[in-house]
């Protein structure tokens, strides 16, 4: 059985081929072939052990023929021919940051793909990113998967120049503030609450974060903390 945050990305996913960079063992191409959810995908490893947990995984289930595995930081290994064969990206588990290097590292190589994105921290950094290439984000949501908060976010290259997204929707996500669903009201609740004692500690100590206070504004305005 997949973990919660990555049972959201594959229900997300309908194209039908797939490359899953940081793909371990192989769960998620696995989960999506074993459900008749993809015809054929590539896992995409930096590092020799995790790319044989994914062949191992392969045997198991007899994947070998669907599913090809590639050594590879990102896509740096991978020829733009291969690339083009698939539809989508998946790129799960990872700091928002390091997706975001990934991403800027190829990013002539990711012209008109779909991203199905899981980050674990550092969201909005790589919103900043995802702007910069062009990339819209279509749909986005906040999971609770063993009491940690993850985010989900499906993205699509557009030949358009975008609006860039606003100091807000960089923080929260231009999806989430539209759909303020309970777990993003539930998470920067947590978050707020984190931030306020890191504030009150500073006050009995005499000293003043101006940024730290705009923060915690900003998250009370959103969720509306101030009527709860």
């Amino acid at each position: 059985m997949i973990k919660e945050r990555l049972l959201t990305v594959a229900n997300y996913i309908e194209e039908g081929s797939l490359i899953d960079i940081g793909t371990d063992h192989g769960y998620l191409l696995i989960y999506l072939l074993k459900n008749n959810k993809l015809k054929y995908g590539l896992g995409v490893e930096v590092s020799k052990g995790p790319l044989d947990n994914l062949k191992l995984n392969l045997n198991k289930y007899g994947f070998n023929n669907e599913i090809k595995s590639v050594l590879s930081d990102g896509l740096k290994n991978i020829s733009q021919n291969e690339i083009d064969m698939y539809h989508a990206i998946s790129i799960c588990g990872m700091g928002g940051v390091l997706i975001s290097n990934i991403l800027f590292n190829s990013k002539e190589k990711l012209v008109n793909k779909k991203l199905y994105l899981q980050p674990n921290n550092h969201s909005d950094k790589l919103r900043r990113t995802l702007n910069e290439l062009n990339f819209i984000i279509k749909d986005e949501k906040i999971i609770l998967d063993n009491n940690i908060y993850y985010e989900v976010l499906v993205c699509e290259y557009s030949d358009n120049n975008i609006d860039q997204l606003t100091r807000e929707e960089y923080y929260f996500g231009p999806i989430n503030l539209i759909n303020k669903s309970d777990l993003f009201i539930a998470k920067y609740e947590k978050h707020l609450q984190h931030l306020m004692k890191i504030n009150q500690s500073l006050i009995d100590n005499n000293l003043n974060n101006d940024l730290l206070i705009s923060e915690i504004n900003q998250i009370k305005g959103v969720i509306n903390y101030e009527n709860k």
